[in-house]
């Protein structure tokens, strides 16, 4: 996830450094495209543990856009959670890391139910 998110961080804090707007919005919008398509690998490595699903970034997010209106309405229920796995942070701290753990299976439960039934992940290799 570090490394689809590297780009953009990096052209945001030269952005922010140089005071180059435009490259500051370059890296948000780079940082953007890499949240977007981590689902789209995830899934498939997680079935068939290749590093090569990883390691292509226009084939994740061609499985985003493939994963049709199912992938965009998983974000409607991720990011919701997210923001709120943060109340935990009320818990001294402690409770964030419930809220977070929370957070993790909803979303890897969501984007591996959309992924699976789009590309019959379930079936056997």
């Amino acid at each position: 996830m570090v490394w689809y998110g590297w780009p953009g961080v990096t052209l945001v804090g030269l952005g922010y450094y140089y005071s180059q707007d435009w490259v500051l919005a370059l890296g948000i919008l780079l940082w953007i495209l890499a949240v977007i398509a981590i689902p789209g690998y995830m899934s498939h490595y997680c079935k068939k543990l290749d590093v090569r699903e990883i390691f292509n970034p226009a084939r994740a997010l061609s499985r985003v856009f493939q994963g049709g209106r199912q992938y965009w309405k998983v974000w409607l229920i991720v990011l919701p959670t997210m923001l709120s796995s943060f109340l935990g942070l009320l818990f001294f701290g402690i409770g964030f890391l419930f809220t977070s753990v929370w957070f993790w299976q909803v979303a890897g439960f969501s984007f591996a139910t959309v992924f699976t039934q789009r590309f019959d992940l379930d079936q056997p290799s």
